[in-house]
């Protein structure tokens, strides 16, 4: 039972938000914050030794400071942070994480790659969807002036899940 729950639990949440940036341009707090609780209640289910919880929470901290320095030159988005933050708990401080991180990177920059042509056209958000059911169109916001300059669609949670499902393949 408990490991149904972990090989439901942890790939549920990431998809759902994949999905929720995908349609909304944001990750909501309670993602992250489920997928720290879910590691929690399962590690606990699981009797995890006290060593193991230190070696995935500094899978968090090593994950979380680097990008918390890009969230602050904006390159990153602060749920993005908390969300590959949070990815990285369930991982641990393995080779397997220098490899999801490295999908995740490769995969973003493909994204980044593929949407580069495309910089000065105007984007709409899938969701942005007025009261009266007309769609209203928004550029992305960001927090530099220069990523402001480009306009483009900011994604960065769907390399997330495009390197998370990768990760998981990989293992199985």
């Amino acid at each position: 039972m408990v490991q149904a729950a972990i090989l439901v639990i942890f790939p549920m949440l990431v998809a759902f938000g994949g999905a929720s940036d995908l349609l909304t341009m944001t990750i909501q707090n309670r993602v992250s914050l489920l997928l720290i609780a879910g590691f929690a209640i399962l590690a606990v289910a699981t009797g995890l030794p006290l060593q193991a919880w230190g070696m995935h929470a500094l899978a968090f901290a090593v994950v979380f400071a680097p990008c918390f320095l890009f969230f602050a030159f904006g390159w990153m988005g602060g749920g993005d942070v908390k969300f590959i933050s949070a990815i990285a708990l369930w991982i641990g401080f393995s080779h397997e994480l220098l490899m999801f991180v490295l999908f995740v990177a490769v995969y973003g920059m493909f994204l980044t790659l593929g949407f580069w042509p495309y910089g000065r056209m105007r984007w709409c958000r899938p969701c942005s969807i007025a009261r009266n059911g007309s769609l209203v169109c928004m550029t992305a916001k960001a927090a530099s002036p220069m990523a402001s300059q480009s306009r483009l669609p900011v994604f960065r949670s769907i390399p997330l899940l495009i390197g998370s499902t990768s990760f998981v393949e990989l293992l199985s």
